[in-house]
């Protein structure tokens, strides 16, 4: 579920969450009004980051801007 891939995001487990991502599933999704790059933004991990911005995925974000998490 959603939980699930929050999970993976948030702690950096980018072989899963790729093959997640690769298997179709919509990633387009927000969790507590940020979206999946934003959760990778804040938590510093980099890999899904750009394996995010490679898929155009939209950084959208209630509580920071992405030059504040990447600073």
């Amino acid at each position: 579920g959603l939980s699930y891939v929050y999970y993976l995001v948030r702690n950096g487990e980018y072989q899963r969450f790729k093959r997640i991502a690769e298997s179709g599933k919509d990633l387009s999704f927000f969790i507590g009004g940020q979206s999946l790059l934003a959760v990778a933004a804040q938590y510093g991990q980099v890999l899904i980051m750009n394996y995010l911005l490679d898929k155009k995925a939209a950084f959208m974000s209630s509580q920071f801007r992405l030059i504040d998490a990447v600073v």
